[in-house]
């Protein structure tokens, strides 16, 4: 208690003993600085760790329902973004994949001729 009539509370484990402390949901009062934290994270390892390997070998990589080039996964990273303030509390997150292209196994280029007689047409849009 610092005297005002407030609990101050040092660590998170005591704030959430003190919200449950007696069973009894009663209405509280906390009152905190406005914050944002964004973190970046790079989940290669987690997914590693967690026996999702083959996606990382350039060698056993088979991504061949995703495109018909020959890729492998180089990164997976995340970010994420929590901020609190007097309106409320906004979080969210997005992942993504760095893919890497086999350069030993080069597509064929496209190629396009126009030879022969041809039409085009330039239209003007609604505006």
């Amino acid at each position: 208690n610092n005297g005002a009539g407030l609990l101050t509370v040092s660590t998170l484990d005591s704030l959430i003993c003190l919200m449950i402390s007696d069973g009894v949901q009663k209405k509280k009062s906390i009152f905190l600085p406005r914050f944002s934290v964004e973190m970046n994270m790079d989940f290669s390892e987690v997914l590693r760790a967690e026996g999702v390997t083959n996606c990382f070998n350039r060698e056993s990589a088979n991504l061949s329902r995703l495109a018909h080039d020959i890729l492998y996964v180089q990164a997976v990273e995340q970010k994420a973004v929590f901020k609190v303030d007097e309106d409320g509390t906004l979080a969210a997150a997005c992942e993504w994949c760095d893919v890497g292209y086999l350069m030993g196994v080069a597509p064929k280029p496209l190629v396009l001729t126009f030879d022969h007689p041809f039409i085009y047409i330039l239209l003007r849009g609604p505006d």
